[in-house]
């Protein structure tokens, strides 16, 4: 079975292919960039986004219609089972099961794929059927010629019942469009049993649910659901363009009584009828909430008080327009584009937003609580695999929204019973990857000056985890130094990144004040000492190979300084390329590689590191033009292995 660090491991290894000028092609699907008949949207940076890139391979991402960080990420879903069906969609599938509001993207773990619509035609099937038989249930097959998206915005043909499908968004709710074939009745059918699930033969564990048809319009209902993220609650309300002939419930898979209005339990269904369905176009918006079945019809009403698909659309086109432009790139290669600005889409769809309209919000001790005026809260936040790329990356062209992403992190290692956050999804801690990586992302934003962020309310939480806190290896880190191989799995890796997290800990005293705790975080510079030492084998200054000391010698003098000194290169000398790559700052090839990291990740002093001088600009580079905020400064520099040469300046401007 394909790991998740057996993934990156090829995934480096391919990224490194690029280095040398070669790049890799986007398998683009050139022609299929979409807009509804009615569109009143302009885009312009969005026709550059090729929504499938991802979907295939190991990709892990979805194509449906979502807005930057947006709470509802609604889209098609061909499978909720496999490690490659982790988003819910998969480019080699050929048959679409419906369409779902919550979706993960780029993870390595599956969850999400919450309230499942399906519009139908014939007989009510309440079960999907497998990929291979899609008769046998409601699924339906389509072909890759009928289906086409762009950034918020989704459409498809389904080819077994002729209806086609389009979906759009808002920040907190979904809107659908469905157009049935003329003379047959038809069903949407909804689903609240679906969701992603461990195997094909192990349903998706709902503890609880509740739907209720409040009336020829309108359907509420929520339900608490124990996969990934154990424990998580999610709720929904739906309202309709026409109004059903008749709504049947199903519990158990069982009808209930045709004059059924309303049901609890852990399996439910209901299928609403229109024997004219295709009359009209039948539109369908929800909204969803964590607090509520009430605040997910108050987040509704607020935020989609009509059925203009058209209005929302182009809202969204607008959003996206926004955020894409902040980052322009002058190049006459549109495959480079298209690369660049489907990465830059990707990278804009988490964290999500994970509060409603009046302020209220599910904690992560899954209490509600209420945020203080001017904030909202986030969900998703996938921190050991964004803290060194993604959320540098956020604080250079997102300024205004990284108070509000920081904060949430602070907020939610106040409410958490498991502490500082790891993996925070939808208020509950996963405990995915290793690290807390948390604490340096607070650590940036202080350094990088950014307020509206409480660090001396952050600073004890934090200093209880890197001091006292004994799980994931600390109380081996803390005892010995370093974490066993024999006691716990992935030691180096955990010991490396805890002393990063340690260094950045020591940061965050600083910010609160709290100055008398920095040097408790000397394991860090141990750590960071022994891997920046030279090599045992260097040159000597005639060119001739001389053995330095050995490993253990620089190790013993490394740990003997470290609480006194930060080590630096010495002058005159390229760092080693052992520096770069053990460097705590660039830990990992992968994050050394990529350039994202590269050019944002010196968020505080590293050694062996060359800060270009501060300064503040709206440029990148000759080629590319970032619009960022002007009074935010960052020092910038890329570490280089010894091969290449002196660490060199990047400068900006």
């Amino acid at each position: 079975m394909t790991t998740r660090r057996g993934f990156l491991k090829g995934a480096a290894a391919l990224g490194l292919s690029g280095i040398g000028g070669h790049a890799i092609a986007a398998s683009a699907r050139i022609g299929l960039l979409a807009l509804p008949a009615d569109s009143r949207a302009r885009m312009d940076l969005g026709r550059h986004v090729d929504v499938f890139i991802g979907t295939g391979g190991h990709g892990h991402t979805f194509p449906g219609a979502t807005l930057p960080f947006g709470m509802v990420q609604l889209g098609p879903d061909t499978y909720n089972t496999t490690w490659d069906g982790c988003s819910g969609y998969h480019a080699s599938q050929d048959s679409i099961m419906g369409f779902s509001h919550t979706h993960l993207s780029g993870t390595g773990i599956g969850d999400m794929l919450d309230f499942l619509v399906m519009p139908r035609t014939g007989d009510v099937r309440l079960h999907p059927g497998p990929p291979d038989a899609p008769e046998t249930g409601y699924r339906s097959r389509f072909d890759r010629t009928d289906e086409a998206a762009s950034p918020g915005y989704y459409r498809v043909r389904l080819k077994d019942t002729d209806i086609l499908a389009e979906l759009t968004a808002t920040a907190r709710t979904g809107l659908h469009r469905y157009r049935f074939p003329a003379g047959k009745p038809g069903h949407l059918l909804l689903d609240l049993c679906h969701g992603y699930q461990d195997n094909a033969d192990t349903p998706t564990r709902v503890s609880e649910a509740q739907l209720r048809v409040v009336d020829e319009h309108t359907l509420v209902g929520g339900r608490r659901v124990h996969q990934w993220a154990r424990g998580r609650y999610l709720f929904f309300a739906m309202r309709l363009s026409r109004p059903f002939a008749r709504a049947q419930l199903y519990a158990d898979d069982q009808p209930l009584a045709e004059d059924a209005r309303s049901s609890d339990g852990a399996r439910l269904k209901a299928a609403l009828h229109y024997p004219d369905a295709g009359a009209a176009p039948l539109l369908v918006k929800v909204g969803i909430s964590a607090v509520s079945a009430e605040n997910a019809l108050a987040n509704l009403d607020a935020e989609l008080p009509d059925f203009d698909f058209a209005r929302v659309h182009a809202e969204a086109v607008d959003a996206w327009e926004r955020e894409l432009a902040r980052v322009r790139v002058d190049s006459g290669d549109d495959g480079q584009r298209r690369i660049f600005y489907t990465g830059l889409y990707h990278s804009l769809l988490a964290p999500t937003l994970f509060s409603d309209t009046d302020g209220r919000y599910r904690g992560m001790d899954l209490k509600v609580h209420t945020l203080p005026e001017g904030y909202h809260n986030y969900s998703t936040y996938s921190l050991w695999d964004t803290y060194r790329a993604l959320h540098p990356l956020l604080t250079l062209v997102q300024p205004e929204r990284v108070p509000d992403l920081v904060q949430g992190l602070v907020r939610g290692a106040a409410e958490c019973p498991d502490g500082v956050g790891v993996w925070p999804l939808q208020g509950v801690e996963t405990g995915t990857m290793i690290g807390y990586h948390s604490a340096v992302v607070l650590a940036e934003a202080h350094t990088k000056g950014f307020d509206g962020i409480d660090y001396a309310t952050a600073w004890p939480l934090f200093r209880k985890r890197a001091m006292d806190d004994d799980v994931h290896g600390l109380g081996w880190y803390r005892r010995r130094g370093y974490i066993p191989c024999d006691k716990v799995s992935e030691a180096t890796s955990r010991t490396l990144e805890y002393a990063y997290d340690d260094w950045a800990c020591a940061h965050l005293a600083r910010a609160a004040g709290a100055t008398d705790t920095i040097g408790r975080c000397s394991r860090a510079r141990a750590t960071i000492a022994i891997c920046s030492t030279r090599p045992a084998v260097s040159s000597s200054p005639d060119g001739k190979t001389a053995a330095g000391p050995s490993r253990s010698t620089r190790a013993r003098s490394a740990i003997r300084s470290a609480g006194t000194t930060s080590p630096n290169p010495t002058p005159g000398r390229p760092p080693s390329s052992t520096s770069m790559i053990c460097m705590a700052t660039w830990k990992g090839l992968a994050g050394a590689m990529a350039s994202c990291a590269s050019l944002m990740n010196c968020s505080v002093p590293v050694p062996n590191c060359r800060p270009a001088r501060r300064r503040t600009s709206t440029a990148w580079s000759a080629s590319t033009r970032m619009a960022t905020n002007p009074a935010i400064t960052w020092p910038i520099c890329m570490p280089m292995p010894a091969s290449l040469g002196r660490p060199r300046p990047w400068s900006v401007g």
